[in-house]
Parts: structure tokens; sequence; C-alpha cells
């Protein structure tokens, strides 16, 4: 019975070992199968997580790519595939630095180069051309870049090149070089075309510390090149100099328009038929307060250069008219004449401004006359025919100035709505000496007859020239025979007055006669010549 007992005990713990052990196969084949999923799940995690990574590469490489392309563009011209200003500008300021850690500190050259002709050439068979004459130009610029050098364009059709380990004869011998190969013709559409190059150059040396002090030097080596009609101009320190000068003059014609020290004169234009007044050409003066009285030959072409011009002729004309409006109480049929700079004449917004002045100062456009020279006008003679038609059609007078000494086209002439053609002084003070002169003067007066013009002869001072000229019928005149520009206060007491000029021809008349007197201006200074030696000052 034990037996079988110890049996049956035996039994039921195999049994119970037996469930337990079950049990723990089913538990370990459900914690593998969960590992299993775990294993699968992290495996398709770190399958997903590397897409991703993959991805993120990917669009690493395209913004990578895109920033470059972004880069490329902001820095590279895509006409010519030269670098553009800015990142010169990066290389003129490495260029230092290099200089600055060289023990020797190797000076290196900077040039400017722009291209002349190149806007004429684009107006005259268009911009495609253009272009194409820029690309090459840009090609014979790399030609001669050597090892260690960087070219870049800049805006235009200027050029900046670096040219390092360099000295003055090497520059000059690049800049020889450079003017050389740009000057060979252009061939297209079976013609040759040509531009006309200008440089400015600077040797960096240990004198310069910033980047932005060469390039402005340089660029004012290239603009002294272009104003002396030179290929190219080296900054030097007298060049600073006198840059130095034109910068204190232009800061003094700035502040001359603030303070009020311009003046106007006023020179009488007389009828040569009747010898009474009929107009005043306006002439402006500065009243310099440490140089005195001074003409404008020696500050309106300056004024010119800078962009003066404008301001200086607006005031001139409102005050004109401020003048005029009050003194045709006095003479109703008075007239003033106003001269206009050429690069003036060719702004837009010029017609604009003295339509405005005309009807501010409540004046007759038809009182205004406004002086051009025939070398102006024909710059841009087909944008000189709108521009006129814009003023005849406000009612304003035109006269050409200086009629004879440029090089108008008979062509252009009749399209030009001028009401006056003026005769240069050169050709009226040269009557009695020359009967080629007298000639000249005839052929005018014949030709303006012939198209319908009034004709004006400037410089007439003695009675033989107002003789002759009088037996052409040439309508008006002036000059210091009749008399010298005059302050406003003079110039206004001649309408007062009503004076004339019969007295010259020997015709009785009831009227008071103009005797011109030689007079010495009051000047702030010692230094200043007589007013009678001034050249008659025009705003041209």
């Amino acid at each position: 019975m034990l037996t079988i007992a110890v049996l049956l005990c035996l039994v039921i713990l195999a049994f119970i070992s037996f469930l337990q052990i079950s049990k723990l196969k089913k538990d370990f084949e459900r914690n593998l199968e969960l590992e299993r999923k775990r294993f699968k799940e992290a495996e398709k995690q770190i399958v997903e997580l590397k897409e991703k990574l993959e991805e993120k590469e990917e669009a690493n490489k395209a913004l990578r790519e895109s920033r470059e392309k972004l880069r490329r563009a902001l820095y590279h011209d895509p006409l010519t595939n030269l670098p553009r200003r800015e990142l010169f500008q990066e290389n003129l300021k490495f260029f230092f630095e290099k200089r600055r850690a060289s023990r020797f500190g190797q000076d290196f050259g900077v040039i400017i180069c722009e291209l002349g002709r190149l806007k004429k050439i684009n107006e005259a068979l268009g911009n495609i051309i253009g272009d194409k004459i820029l690309k090459e130009a840009a090609e014979r610029l790399k030609d001669f870049i050597r090892d260690g050098d960087f070219i870049a364009r800049f805006e235009g059709t200027k050029f900046g090149i670096i040219l390092s380990n360099c000295d003055e004869s090497e520059l000059k011998r690049i800049l020889d070089l450079l003017i050389h190969k740009l000057q060979q013709p252009y061939k297209f559409r079976e013609q040759e075309v040509r531009i006309n190059p200008f440089f400015g150059g600077v040797l960096v040396s240990e004198v310069y510390s910033q980047a932005n002090e060469v390039l402005r030097n340089a660029e004012l080596a290239l603009q002294d090149a272009k104003e002396k009609n030179r290929n190219y101009a080296i900054f030097s320190k007298e060049m600073h100099s006198r840059l130095l000068q034109a910068h204190e003059f232009e800061i003094e014609i700035q502040n001359a328009l603030k303070k009020n020290e311009f003046t106007l004169y006023f020179q009488p234009i007389v009828s040569l038929q009747t010898l009474l007044l009929s107009g005043f050409e306006v002439l402006i003066r500065w009243n310099h307060p440490k140089r005195g009285l001074v003409p404008p030959s020696e500050f309106i072409s300056f004024s010119e250069k800078v962009g003066l011009i404008e301001p200086i002729t607006y005031w001139i004309l409102r005050q004109a008219c401020k003048k005029l409006f009050y003194w045709q109480d006095l003479m109703p049929e008075l007239t003033i004449s106003v001269n206009l700079s050429g690069t003036h004449f060719s702004k837009d917004d010029l017609f604009k401004e003295v339509e405005k002045i005309i009807y501010e100062s409540n004046i007759t456009p038809s009182s205004l006359k406004l002086e051009l020279t025939e070398s102006e006008i024909m710059e841009d003679a087909e944008k000189a025919v709108e521009t006129l038609k814009k003023f005849k059609a406000l009612g304003t007078q035109i006269m050409i100035d200086d009629f004879g000494t440029g090089y108008s086209s008979l062509s252009y002439l009749h399209k030009f709505s001028v009401d006056t053609l003026k005769i240069d002084r050169s050709f009226v003070s040269g009557i009695e000496e020359s009967s080629e002169n007298a000639a000249i003067v005839r052929t005018i007066v014949s030709l303006a007859k012939g198209l319908g013009l009034s004709v004006v002869a400037e410089g007439i001072e003695n009675i033989h020239q107002l003789e002759y000229l009088r037996s052409l019928s040439c309508q008006m005149g002036q000059g210091f025979l009749f008399s010298k520009p005059l302050p406003a206060e003079k110039a206004e007491k001649l309408l007062f007055d009503k004076v004339n000029w019969q007295h010259l021809m020997g015709i009785p008349s009831a009227q008071k006669p103009f005797i011109f007197k030689e007079e010495v201006e009051k000047p702030n200074t010692q230094n200043v010549p007589l007013l009678l030696e001034f050249e008659e000052g025009k705003v041209q």
C-alpha cells in the first residue's frame, strides 16, 4: 500500500511539474514572440529612420545646391560668367590681409575699366549686339589675367581687376596691353564696331589700410581719365589734392544756393531797327564771401559735371520770372532769355519744372525765351525734336545760341521748333577784320529769314558793327555798345526811365538816351577784375 501511495505521489508531482514546465514553455514562447515583434518593430523603425535620414540628406544636398546657385546668382554675372562687385570686394579684403601677413608686404594693383561708346552702340545696333560686345570684351580681359589675379564685372559697362604682386611699371604695362586689346574691332553682322575703353588704376602700397579707399581712388582715377579723354590714369597725390579742392568747391556751390549768394544780371537786348529795349538776357554771378563777384565761367561748367546745374538753373528761372512779372507792368511786351545747359536739357523732368515755374510766376509763356547751343541740341537730335515741340506747345520761345559755331544739320534745323537764331559774338566782332565773317553773318541772317526765324546778334561793340547788322535787317542785338550786364536794380531803372539807344544812329527821340559808362563793380576783395573783363556768363 505504501508503495502505491509513493508512486501516486510521484505521479502527482510529475504531473504538477509537467504543468509548470508547459506553463513556462508557453510563457517563454509568448515572450519570445513579443521579442520578435519588438525586434521587427525596431528594425522597421530603423529602416524608416534610415529612409528619413536619406531624405534629409537629399534635402540638405538640394538646399546646398540651391544655396550655391543663389550665391552664384548673387555673386556672379550671368552674361559674362564673371564674379560681381560684392565678390570683388571680398577678394580685395583678402588681398589686404595677405599683404599684411606677408613678410615683405608685396604691393598689388587695382584697376577699374569702363567701356566707352557702348551706350551709343546699344542705341544704334540694339541691346543684343551690345551684350555680345560686353561678353567678348570680358573674354579679352580674362585673357590677360595672370594666376593669382582676380577679375569681376561691376554694374553696367564696368569691370574690376586685382593684379597680385604688382609695381607701377607692371601696372602701366598691363594697362597698355588691355587698352590695345579692347580697342581691336568687334565684328558683328559683317561690320566692325569699336569701343573706347577707359581705365583708372591704383597701386596699393603701405599707405592704404582700407579696401573702400582703394576702390574710391580707382573710381576717381577713372573719372580723371574720362574727363581728360585719356585711356587711363593712375591715382596720385596730386590727383587727390585736386579732387579734394573740387569736393570743397562743390560744397561751396551747394552752400551758395542755400545762403542765396547767387545774383542775377541782365543784359539788354535791343531792337536794331528802332533801337528800343526789347528784352534782357539773364546771366548769373556769384557773390562769393571771400572772392567777391565770381563770373559764371568759373563755376558753371564745374556745376554741370557734379550735377548742380539743375538746381542752379531752376533758381535762375524762378528769380528771373518773378522779376519779369513785375517788370511787365512797366513794359508789357518785355521778354527774358535764360540759357539752358545741354546736360540739363536731356533730363526728362525739365519740361514739367519749367512749366511749373511759368505758372507759379504768373507770366505768359511767350515772354520766356530758352537758349540752347546747336551742339547741345544735336547731341540727341531726335529727342530734342520731341522736347522742343513740348515747349512750343506750351508757348515758350526757343533760341539757338552761338549759331554757326556748332555742327547742326540743316535737315534738322527746320524740324526744330525754334523761334530765333543767335549769331555768335566771334562772327560779329570779326565783321570789320574779315570778309568771311561778314559773309557768315549775312548768310545766317538770310537763312533765318528763309525759315521765318528772328535773329539776335551778340557782342556788338561799335557803330560799324551796328550799321552793318542794320543794313542786313537783323532784328535784335546785344553787346557792350548798348550795355554791359546790369544788376537788377539798374536794369529796372532802364524800364522806369524808358531809355533808348537811338542817339547812336542820330535818330531824334523824346525818350531818354542811354549812355553806357564803364563802371567798376564793388567787390568784396581787391582781387576781382572789372566787370567789363568778365566773359558774358551763360548757363551752358
